[in-house]
């Protein structure tokens, strides 16, 4: 159990890269393959909380070091974009179908938060490959 929290980044930077899949097929496959794919990282999830899922991605932390150092970044910009973009849209969801079942006009967005946010994705994205690949190559030498 000590390697958990590392185990969660590595799941989400697998999601992170299969989520991508997805957006070549036609939007009906496309958002039905997406909900599976949250669905499968949700059981995933569930599944390293017991140690029979920590056993699965064992082999990351023996063989494959520099692999796993950039699937957890990309698992940690995946947890981030869950923090900014996931949560408030659910939100702004839950907002706005309760000012349209009341017959309010629904709440604007801000567009500066969607800036932040498009910007704020590629920054933490092109830092966190610059650290795994500090780790994987950098620090290794010296």
């Amino acid at each position: 159990m000590k390697n958990t929290l590392e185990n969660f980044l590595i799941l989400g930077g697998i999601y992170h890269i299969v989520s991508y899949f997805p957006l070549a097929l036609n939007e009906y496959l496309s958002n039905l393959l997406s909900w599976l794919l949250l669905g499968l990282f949700f059981v995933f999830c569930l599944l390293l909380l017991t140690s029979r899922g920590q056993k699965l991605f064992s082999i990351f932390h023996n063989r494959y070091i520099r692999l796993k150092n950039y699937l957890s970044a990309f698992g940690v910009v995946e947890y981030m974009c869950l923090i900014l973009i996931f949560i408030p849209g659910i939100i702004y969801g839950y907002l706005s179908a309760q000012a349209q079942y009341n017959g309010t006009e629904p709440p604007i967005l801000p567009d500066f938060y969607l800036y932040f946010v498009q910007y704020g994705y590629f920054v933490m994205l092109g830092l966190a490959l610059i650290i795994a690949t500090y780790l994987s190559f950098i620090k290794k030498s010296k």
